[in-house]
């Protein structure tokens, strides 16, 4: 019994110290303005866009687009999400190529100050000791927010490194 304990207490020591959390290695944080909700319209690691980037999308052409630059990997083209331009915008975000699937993205908050826009994004690494696929991806995610019409966009990134 005393040797069960000792070795569930081994493990566990190993298991607390090997995965230690996120680290944040930049950040750019802005908190003025009024809190804008959102929600995901769609998260993925395997979007066909190689470039980093931020964008509002406001418009039913641009959006059609967009969906076919962001699906032009996949056969058939999935159907293109409804969106009401009249009442919401998109915010979308790309990693770009990665080589390899430890890397997510996230929109963490969104806030509107007069005509600005503030976006904070989380962009996450997985650590040198983490184990993860090796293939390639283009992490994005796209969400869905109340109409902003000529609102100017700014993005603030925040890199963390999730140590394994």
């Amino acid at each position: 019994m005393n040797r069960l304990l000792l070795i569930l207490s081994v493990g566990l020591t190993i298991l607390v110290a090997a995965c230690q959390g996120t680290k944040i290695t930049q950040t750019e944080a802005s908190s003025s303005g009024d809190t804008i909700p959102f929600e995901v319209l769609e998260k993925g690691s395997y979007s066909a866009i190689e470039q980093a980037g931020q964008y509002l999308i406001e418009s039913e052409a641009d959006w059609e687009t967009w969906w076919k630059k962001i699906q032009a990997n996949r056969e058939p083209l999935p159907e293109l999400p409804k969106i009401d331009f009249e009442q919401k915008t998109l915010v979308a975000c790309f990693m770009g190529m990665r080589t390899n699937g430890g890397y997510s993205i996230e929109i963490s908050d969104i806030r509107k100050d007069g005509n600005a826009l503030n976006v904070q994004v989380i962009e996450r690494e997985a650590g040198a000791n983490c184990f993860v696929t090796e293939a390639i991806t283009h992490p994005f995610v796209i969400v869905t927010i109340d109409k902003v019409s000529g609102a100017k966009a700014s993005f603030n990134s925040t890199k963390e490194v999730t140590d394994c």
